[in-house]
């Protein structure tokens, strides 16, 4: 028996990794294009990741609402948000993320900013990362579209955390879900879709507290949640 849950948790291990590489390697591979979508340059590119500047905007008003928060951006891909958070107030931010060509375009964002002090990144699957404090505010912003199964990472996210989460998830119900989900399967990366009570269970069993999920746009489910230690800010 013994041996039979060490190989489960060895074959679950082996699994992760392979997931982790395959998004690291799809995202280096198009981690120009996707930033590009931020600029919403078109009616093509307004039509198709208006949903992009939207969550952008959740989460700068969630730094806003607190007093200075030190942010930590899990999947902060090419630092948009870390910039953003910056500018809206927070005192410091963190950023992670598997692809190092992500981490690249951060560092390239950051070139002579006077934010440049005020970041730091690193690159890594965040399972594994080990920082030496907890942080005011964590968010994971299209992070979970990737995580077959949200637990081990909501959890990770709560020990990150000394205040507040804000994740986003893609609703299984929308019209469009289906096909996004298709074209992701042929490009080589699977995406996962999410109810709202499926969400809300996850968070609860990860040891989170006083959870909201709402609709963010008719794709997106937008969960905001706190960890015991948290106080809401005045």
């Amino acid at each position: 028996m013994i041996g039979g849950k060490v190989m489960a948790r060895i074959g679950r291990e082996q699994s992760r990794v392979a997931r982790v590489e395959s998004a690291r390697a799809f995202w280096s591979d198009n981690a120009k294009q996707f930033d590009a979508y931020y600029e919403l340059r078109n009616w093509r590119d307004r039509l198709l990741h208006q949903p992009l500047q939207i969550r952008h905007d959740a989460a700068m008003a969630m730094v806003r609402s607190m007093r200075a928060p030190a942010v930590c951006d899990v999947g902060c891909g090419s630092g948009r948000q870390l910039e953003g958070a910056l500018q809206a107030g927070a005192s410091r931010c963190v950023g992670i993320d598997v692809s190092d060509e992500m981490i690249r375009l951060v560092h390239d964002r950051f070139a002579g900013s006077p934010y440049a002090g005020r970041v730091t990144t690193h690159v890594g699957d965040v399972l594994h990362w080990q920082p030496a404090e907890r942080f005011d505010l964590v968010w994971a912003l299209g992070v979970f579209d990737y995580e077959k199964t949200p637990g081990p990472l909501l959890k990770k996210l709560h020990a990150l955390c000394s205040g507040f989460v804000l994740l986003t998830f893609r609703r299984i119900w929308a019209f469009r879900s289906p096909f996004r989900k298709l074209t992701y399967q042929l490009r080589g990366q699977p995406i996962y879709l999410h109810t709202r009570s499926s969400i809300v269970k996850e968070l609860r069993e990860a040891g989170f507290l006083d959870i909201r999920v709402e609709r963010l746009t008719a794709g997106l489910y937008v969960a905001r949640a706190r960890v015991s230690q948290a106080r809401v800010s005045e």
